[in-house]
Formats: structure tokens, sequence, C-alpha cells
């Protein structure tokens, strides 16, 4: 009874009416609703082609998408991918943030596609080390004993 009131509640957030749509629409737009929350105080302004940007999420946020079956996690154009590179390096190193973007739910296709992580900041000679060889095939990378980013295309 009360994940069912979870349901309705969170069916009513995402503007949807239970009497008018199905149970996979319901839990669609359940899941909308949690992917936004998640997700909406990292995100950027502006949205361009059914992509909206995100930048600064934390591990412990990255956890939950990836939780809720969110975010993509194999490999892609030459990017070992969250499961290969990003996670794993964000727990040895929980200070880096990931960016990406996450497509529309109006889209089929509605992932969250981590591009990138990085970190302002003093760096250690163990974090900069590891950063170049994780991240040594990214499309780009900066490092300076104060800052570092990676980004795949």
């Amino acid at each position: 009874m009360r994940r069912w009131q979870t349901v309705k509640r969170l069916a009513q957030m995402s503007e949807c009416h239970l009497a008018d749509v199905g149970q996979a629409q319901v839990l669609r737009n359940m899941n909308n609703v949690l992917r936004e929350q998640m997700l909406e105080p990292y995100m950027g302004n502006t949205q361009i082609g059914g992509l909206r940007d995100f930048t600064g999420l934390p591990l412990e946020v990255l956890r939950r998408l990836i939780a809720g079956n969110f975010v993509e996690l194999d490999d892609w154009n030459g990017c070992p991918g969250v499961a290969k590179a990003f996670l794993p390096f964000m727990e040895r190193h929980p200070e880096f943030l990931a960016h990406g973007y996450a497509v529309s739910w109006e889209l089929d296709d509605a992932r969250v596609t981590i591009e990138g992580i990085e970190k302002t900041g003093s760096l250690t000679m163990g974090e900069v080390i590891d950063f170049a060889n994780t991240f040594a095939g990214a499309d780009e990378m900066q490092l300076t004993d104060d800052y570092a980013r990676c980004w795949y295309d």
C-alpha cells in the first residue's frame, strides 16, 4: 500500500494521471522525477538537441544514478566508460567530480553519460600520477598541480 502511494505521488509530480497511463508509463514518469531530482543541483541552464549538461557531480550522486540504472556504464567512442574508468578512479579519489550530459526523457534514449571528471584545488603527486595514467587516452586533458580535467568526445 505504501509503495503504491509513493508511485501515485511521484506520478502526480510528473503531471501524469494513473487512470490515463499504463504501469510502464507510471514507472517511466517516476524514474523521470527521481533522475531529475538527483541531477538538478548540477545541471546547466540550457538544453540543446535534447541534451542538458551537468558539472560538479559527486561520487555519492553518481552511485545513486548507477543504482537507478540511469547511467551509461559501458565504453564508447574510445572512452573506457564509467564502470572501467570513472567510477573506480572516483572511488580512489572522491574529491574529483564528474561532468557530462543527460538525454531528455522526451527522446527514446534517456541516458546519463559521464564525459569526464575534474578537480580544482591542490593535487597530490599520487592523484596526478593516477589521473595521468587512467585518462591518458582522453580527447582532452588538462593537468596542473592545482587542476585536473579530462573529457571524452
